[in-house]
């Protein structure tokens, strides 16, 4: 029986596999299908189903009581690993054990990648907006714990292929970068392990995965996201049918959402002090959230607020109980909000890109801490910088003085998006990881 092994840092990514997983499930019986989460390190808050149709889904920690990741492939011997992303010290303990065990692994791109200049931390000023802040004690305890699990993880393997790890160059350079930046080492020395074969998206992330990761053109192929894919397909269909009419009321009666009024939609992002952004607390979020709010409501918009899967919908709610049109949602149809809504504010989120595809303009929030790309770089976004310039870029949003162009559009779709429609993506990556 063949094995297929899916290690991620959180069960977080099961929503992003499900679909390749059903897939290989449905079509192939003879194989012993896992996905490996490590939420006891990562997120031990976080809850989880451990099912999925009768995919086997377990915290490593929890079912095998310990940090060896490499004794673990060594016993199992997996045919092939799948993770999505390759530089924390967990990822690269993954793919130092199964490298020297000569297990295939193959690495999924998930999400937007950062601007290359931003990895490479060229710029000062730019680490510290993004590196730092005022923690929490239980935070930075939480945070201590986590990197002092993860960091063993990565010395227990280190010791399994190396005879002495404290001579070992590589080791020692990123154990110094670990010890420097708990927060944000991950993006230092990425090209240090590389899985057999990777996917990515488009050429802007093909430059990444060569200049960062250190992969070959022979070991990276750029395929498009599968999502990508599916959305153009359904866009074309919503079109065609003239599906909009339908599809506001479908979603304005599913979440209680007044008929009428215009939507503005805020796609959110997790910027908290807890992921490594300066001074960004929750009564900061509240606050950012407040302004916003502010700048829409006077025009007779309703705000909605599509929530991070890692940010707390109570707390927003339970704050924000007495003002009048206001909505958070974290479980929703996404592309279906989008569609219907009339302005997409946002910072770096991949999901802009479904806004992008969907054929709307998404103005940038530029006034808090910038993280992943650029959108207005490529034409397909517009920055505010300030709460007065967002109620101006609003009204020309709706005047049509913003919008994208068919080349702007066109240009955005071969750098970034890169779906072929005669070739699509997830074929692809199945039959790379049965093959």
């Amino acid at each position: 029986m063949k094995k297929i092994f899916f290690m991620c840092g959180s069960s977080f990514y099961l929503n992003f596999l499900k679909e390749i997983l059903q897939i290989l499930e449905n079509n192939n019986r003879n194989i012993d299908i896992r996905f490996i989460h490590f939420d006891s390190i990562n997120e031990p808050d976080r809850e989880i189903n451990e099912n999925y149709r009768s995919i086997r889904i377990h915290d490593f920690i929890k079912t095998y009581r310990a940090l060896d990741i490499y004794r673990f492939l060594r016993r199992e011997r997996p045919d092939k690993i799948v993770i999505l992303d390759k530089g924390s010290l967990l990822e690269r303990s993954i793919l130092l054990a199964s490298n020297n065990l000569g297990i295939k692994s193959i690495q999924m791109q998930e999400g937007c990648v950062p601007d290359i200049t931003m990895t490479q931390l060229q710029n000062k000023d730019e680490k510290l907006r993004v590196v730092g802040g005022n923690m929490s004690l239980l935070n930075i305890l939480k945070q201590i714990r986590k990197v002092v699990l993860l960091y063993l993880i990565y010395v227990i393997t280190y010791c399994h292929i190396s005879k002495f790890i404290l001579l070992n160059k590589n080791f020692l350079k990123y154990s110094w970068y670990v010890f420097r930046n708990p927060i944000y080492h991950t993006w230092y020395q990425r090209s240090e392990v590389k899985a057999t074969e990777a996917f990515c998206f488009g050429q802007r992330d093909l430059e990444y995965f060569f200049k960062i990761e250190g992969y070959t053109k022979k070991e990276v192929t750029a395929i498009g996201k599968p999502e990508f894919y599916n959305l153009i397909k359904k866009k074309k269909i919503w079109d065609k049918n003239n599906a909009l009419e339908n599809i506001n009321l479908e979603i304005r009666k599913q979440y209680g959402i007044p008929l009428e009024p215009p939507i503005v939609l805020l796609i959110s992002q997790c910027f908290l002090v807890l992921h490594g952004f300066k001074d960004f607390t929750l009564d900061t979020k509240l606050k950012h959230i407040e302004e916003l709010y502010e700048c829409t409501s006077g025009s007779g918009y309703i705000f909605i607020d599509k929530l991070h899967p890692r940010e707390d919908q109570d707390i927003l709610r339970k704050h924000f109980a007495k003002y009048k049109d206001i909505y958070f949602f974290k479980d929703c149809d996404l592309n279906k909000m989008i569609y219907i809504s009339d302005i997409i504010l946002g910072y770096s989120s991949t999901a802009l890109i479904n806004a992008v595809v969907l054929n709307k303009h998404p103005l940038i929030i530029d006034w808090i801490p910038k993280y992943f790309f650029d959108l207005p770089y490529y034409r397909v976004g517009t920055k505010v910088s300030t709460k007065d310039d967002l109620k101006d870029k609003i009204k020309m949003v709706e005047s049509g003085q913003i919008k994208t162009t068919e080349k702007g559009y066109r240009t955005f779709y071969d750098y970034f998006i890169n779906v072929d429609m005669s070739n699509p993506p997830l074929p692809r990556i199945i039959k790379a990881i049965l093959d």
